[in-house]
């Protein structure tokens, strides 16, 4: 059996196999299919530029529901100096 990558952001599948036989009986076993495609994180805000000690909103979301809070763990926000490579 082989599981066809869909190539879209969806969460992870539950699904049940069954066998049955007129001389074994019944067999099933349930899987968990994990999604291969992670969903992206996008960050946007209001302002391309601040004075020193404004304050400002930054909001992040995602390309679908997540599963825990976006926040939890290891997410971070680091403020790059102009002079800094942007590719993170």
């Amino acid at each position: 059996m082989t599981v066809t990558p869909n190539g879209a952001t969806d969460n992870d599948s539950i699904t049940t196999l069954y066998i049955t036989s007129d001389k074994y009986g019944e067999l099933y076993r349930t899987i968990v299919i994990d999604d291969d495609v992670l969903p992206s994180l996008h960050l946007s805000c209001d302002y391309t530029q601040v004075t020193e000690g404004d304050a400002f909103q930054v909001t992040v979301t995602a390309d679908r529901a997540p599963d825990t809070d976006i926040m939890e763990g290891t997410p971070y926000l680091r403020v790059l100096d102009a002079a800094e490579n942007m590719d993170l």
